[in-house]
């Protein structure tokens, strides 16, 4: 793992999202710019709710 992160910078100028390890590209259904808001959705819909429901 330490030499994939040593050879494989994350500053490039490909904009695209890729796996460190396997340099798989994600493909265009991978949203990263909504992970807050969809966190924040997941948070709002699970409080006040049983663990156990």
């Amino acid at each position: 793992m330490q030499t994939q992160i040593t050879t494989c910078s994350p500053y490039t100028a490909n904009p695209s999202l890729r796996n460190m390890v396997n340099k798989i590209v994600a493909g265009s259904d991978v949203n990263v710019h909504a992970v807050e808001a969809v966190g924040k959705t997941i948070i709002r819909d699970i409080r006040g709710k049983s663990v156990f429901a």
